[in-house]
Formats: C-alpha cells, structure tokens, sequence
C-alpha cells in the first residue's frame, strides 16, 4: 500500500515566535504604524485628506507605502510635505 503524503500543521506558538522575530529583526515590533494607499486616480486625491485627517489625530505612520496614485500621493507626505503645502 502507498503511504499517504500528510501534511503537517506547525504549531502555532512556534509560528507567531518566528514571525515576531523576524518583526524585531527588520525593525517593525513595537508602536509601529503603517498605511498603505492605493492607485486609482480619483483615490489619489483622497489620500492627501486621509494624511489630513491622521495630522490632526496626531497619527504618524512609520512605515508607508503606495501604488500608482498612493504612491505619487505618498512620497511628498514621506519626504515631510505636510497635506495643507501638498494641497497648495
């Protein structure tokens, strides 16, 4: 009789220690905030309200990144431009 390929199941506190690991590793573990903005060519001006809107909530993201219009929106915000000059 052929012997059935099993498939193992990895325990899951072994998986969020290697994955918290790799976090610490790469500098994302603690109070670490990140946005991702989206393409879409209207969405790219809405993106500039969003990083309003996370100014005056103070959030500051520390990682952030974006596609096609999120990212024509997002590298002046990532560079310091603040919405209001962004809008100007």
């Amino acid at each position: 009789m052929e012997q059935q390929n099993r498939l193992s199941v990895p325990n899951p506190k072994i998986v969020m220690k290697k994955i918290e690991g790799l976090l610490e590793r790469i500098g994302l573990r603690d109070n670490t905030t990140g946005v991702a903005f989206s393409g879409g060519g209207a969405r790219g001006f809405s993106h500039v309200g969003v990083m309003k809107a996370f100014k005056k909530f103070g959030i500051e993201p520390n990682v952030i990144s974006g596609v096609s219009d999120g990212s024509i929106a997002e590298v002046p915000y990532a560079a310091g431009l603040t919405p209001k000059v962004m809008i100007e």
